[in-house]
């Protein structure tokens, strides 16, 4: 892929960050790359804003340790142990540029000068995170605008300096500039470091076909434009493409291959030549035995790579090989193209390679997981394989959103990827998942129907009454085939709806009402769906029934399904999950029996529970005193965290738990405890708080679920007002449905008045409502329908 740059207003790292995470790059994976430098306390969030009519993400970095003086070294410690390797070079090449630019200035050492307003921690994260992005986004290759420079002064450690600095102009020698009325430093060490580092070329947006154009935003704001920086995505043009004679969007493209003979090295010697020839570009790498004249045994080291990296890959050959010459040889190559997407196996991310027919696990990838769990490395490729099946078998599929995962990198600075031809196209949205978080971790969903309408004064003027969601025909059967849900991670946000289950008067499960209630949450943009929970009614349904609800909706939809296993015993639990995971659920829920007390009998319990389920398996805690009787502190939860790596949510139901939730992310912010995501129940009832103290959403079974979508959005987005004033309309309602006893009555009677449910029956034993109690919901749905649409429900 190719990026332009367009800094009109100017560039800095935190800019350039949001830029790219704004064009895609997983904010996840990009905090990951961080968090392999071994820097400590800090955070990286990003948010959208608006600046001067332009929508634009905000990359918020900060660290606890404020300094900004410490010598360059001290930053190039932790930015050289950052992780892909491609991501360290240029983060490391912008800070050392950084570094020796001072040094010139000052006269003194690069390593040892002190870097001021630029040396804080925060550097590190800045550099690291957009050297990550452009590599998670496979940039190969960066022209950028000529940078707008402002003019005025700025408070450093020597005094008041004219901006842009002088260290800045350094860097920025030998690169067009333009500038412009604008009283500001415009242009950072930081961002000209990185623009120094990254750009192959300026000047205007070269031949290329867009693909998606994304901004970053500065802090201040500038009197006369937006203060954005612009970055298009895109494929060179008259790149070949389309269905060639050798398969789908095959590409031609032309390749020089080096080689060198060597009969003097030993094995060792020979694998690191051809490591170093990859590190500096070559597309592929590989050696060959030969016998040379008089019977020598030798090897032929070939390297397969670019014309523009031929160089540096030939300097490397001739270093570690100890040749006196390499050949080289013009020759053209045709590749299929190729997508690379990310599933989890029990919590660990392995990379996976698309092909139009194929699909392989990265080996490093899953290697890793293998070693982390304890499996064997071909359960860890099969379970891989098992998850992306359900996303149309690995084929290349039609541009339009940018790659997840890198195959090379910067045409300097990156170097090349593996066998793969070239960048890979964009690939396509999983096949089986219309929803879910999108990569800056925001909640992503289709718009749910009837969007809430904020309204003055009451009454509404008259409006004519449209059910939100009609009643639904006679579903279709459902596919025969086990599909299989994509496994929940860590990384999870959105809203992960809890689903009753229908039954019919005489107490059989309701099967036509359980599709339209699938379907319908589908529509309503969930994040995920929970079924056999407590609210679901699991306790009074046999092990077989249980099996077939949940292997039924999972057929059905295509987010991720989770399942309650909670039962008496490991044996019951483990084979209720052996029976959905084989049916292709997401994940298992767990909920700790009353009969525990101590925080150590927690933790064991948890312990012995996961061994149970085994180590593949992903878990969600359900944390709901209220019911359980069972109190988790921050520390027993952190302690079940990190002590089993299959535990990857939090079903938070903690009344009051606004401190745990902050005290759980101060864990994850000090290291002391590994991501965890947080999904709030109670119906909802404080979720307009949670959100704002780190919940990633909610695990709930409110009668509006669309509504819990579009308030997690909205929060997720930075409208605060717009999303209390949502949850405020509710309120009286999401009250109402959290009392003992009657809730799931009540969640039931609304499903029904929706036209998603038959009917409101319960299996025995239950409590009903009674015709007052009805009578109450009706003239709550009638006064929240003059605030929201959604409310207006067919009449009985």
């Amino acid at each position: 892929m190719i990026l332009w740059l367009h800094p009109f207003a100017g560039i800095s790292g935190d800019m350039l960050l949001g830029a790219l995470l704004d064009l895609g790059a997983p904010l996840d994976e990009v905090r990951a790359a961080v968090a392999a430098t071994g820097l400590p306390g800090w955070r990286l969030e990003a948010r959208t804003v608006l600046k001067r009519g332009i929508t634009a993400t905000k990359a918020d970095v900060t660290v606890t340790d404020t300094a900004t003086a410490r010598p360059a070294r001290v930053l190039l410690d932790h930015i050289t142990r950052a992780r892909p390797e491609r991501a360290a070079r240029i983060a490391a090449a912008a800070v050392t540029a950084i570094a020796e630019a001072e040094a010139r200035l000052h006269g003194a050492d690069p390593a040892e000068v002190h870097l001021h307003e630029i040396g804080g921690l925060d550097t590190v994260v800045d550099t690291v995170g957009a050297a990550a992005a452009l590599d998670l986004l496979n940039v190969t290759e960066v022209v950028s605008a000529p940078p707008t420079l402002g003019t005025t002064t700025v408070a450093t450690a020597h005094g008041r300096l004219p901006a842009p600095a002088p260290a800045t102009l350094a860097l920025l020698a030998g690169v067009p500039v333009t500038g412009a009325d604008i009283a500001a430093e415009t242009v950072t060490p930081t961002g000209a470091a990185l623009l120094a580092a990254v750009a192959d070329g300026f000047g205007p947006p070269p031949a290329m076909v867009p693909v998606r154009t994304g901004y970053g935003a500065g802090t201040r704001d500038l009197p006369d434009r937006p203060n954005v920086l612009q970055a298009v995505l895109g494929e060179r043009a008259g790149a070949p493409g389309g269905h060639g004679e050798h398969g789908e969007h095959s590409e031609e493209e032309p390749l020089v291959v080096l080689e060198t003979n060597v009969d003097d090295a030993t094995g060792e010697e020979l694998a690191h030549a051809l490591a170093a020839a990859l590190e500096a570009g070559a597309a592929d790498a590989w050696a060959s035995p030969i016998v040379m004249k008089k019977g020598r045994p030798a090897h032929t080291l070939h390297a397969l790579c670019p014309p523009g990296r031929v160089p540096e890959v030939e300097a490397e050959l001739l270093r570690h090989t100890g040749s006196l010459g390499v050949r080289r040889a013009p020759v053209g190559r045709v590749a299929l193209a190729r997508r690379t997407s990310t599933v989890t196996v029990a919590g660990h991310p392995v990379r996976v390679k698309h092909g139009p027919w194929h699909a392989k696990p990265e080996y490093d990838d899953a290697a890793a997981a293998a070693r982390a769990l304890g499996l064997p490395l071909r359960t860890v490729v099969r379970r891989a394989l098992a998850q992306v099946s359900t996303e149309g078998g690995g084929g290349p599929a039609p541009g339009g959103a940018p790659p997840p995962r890198p195959g090379g990198g910067l045409a300097r600075g990156l170097g090349g990827g593996g066998g793969a031809a070239g960048p890979p196209p964009p690939p396509p949205p999983p096949a089986r998942r219309r929803t879910g978080p999108d990569p800056h971790g925001r909640a992503s969903h289709p718009p749910a129907p009837a969007p809430f309408e904020r309204r003055t004064c009451e009454p509404p003027a008259p409006r004519i009454p449209r059910p939100p969601h009609p009643p639904c025909p006679s579903p279709p059967p459902l596919e025969e085939a086990t599909l299989t849900s994509p496994a929940i991670t860590s990384s999870a946000r959105g809203v992960f709806a809890i689903a009753p289950t229908p039954f019919t008067p005489d107490g059989a499960v309701d099967t036509a009402s359980l599709d339209r209630l699938a379907d319908f949450y589908t529509a309503s943009g969930v994040t995920g769906i929970t079924v056999l929970g407590q609210l679901g009614e699991a306790p009074k349904l046999a092990h077989d029934e249980a099996v077939a609800i949940a292997s039924r909706v999972i057929r059905r939809v295509e987010v991720p399904v989770v399942a309650g296993v909670s039962a008496p015993g490991f044996a019951a639990m483990r084979s209720l999950t052996a029976a959905v995971m084989d049916a292709g659920a997401a994940g298992v829920m767990i909920a700790p029996p009353n009969t525990l007390r101590t925080d150590d009998q927690i933790i064991a319990y948890y312990r012995n529970a996961a061994q149970a389920i085994g180590p593949d398996v992903p878990f969600v805690i359900q944390d709901y005193p209220l019911t359980f009787s069972v109190v988790m502190t921050p520390k027993v939860i952190r302690a079940i965290v990190e002590e089993n790596p299959g535990c990857v949510m939090l079903k938070h139901e903690d009344w009051p738990g606004l401190e745990k939730i902050s005290a759980l992310r101060a864990f994850e912010r000090d290291g002391s405890m590994r991501r965890l995501s947080i999904l709030c129940g109670n119906g909802g009832l404080f979720l307009d708080f949670e959100t704002e103290r780190g919940a990633d959403g909610a695990m709930t079974g409110y009668c509006f679920p669309d509504m819990l979508v579009e308030l997690v959005d909205l929060a997720a987005r930075g409208e605060r007002e717009a999303a209390h004033d949502l949850f405020d309309a509710h309120l009286p309602l999401l009250r109402y449905e959290q009392q003992p006893g009657v809730g799931l009555a009540v969640r039931k009677y609304v499903f029904m008045r929706r036209g998603i449910l038959d009917h409101e029956a319960q299996r025995a034993p239950a409590a009903a409502l009674s015709a007052t109690a009805r009578a109450e919901v009706d003239l709550l749905l009638e006064r929240l329908a003059r605030r929201d649409e959604r409310a207006r429900v067919r009449p009985l």
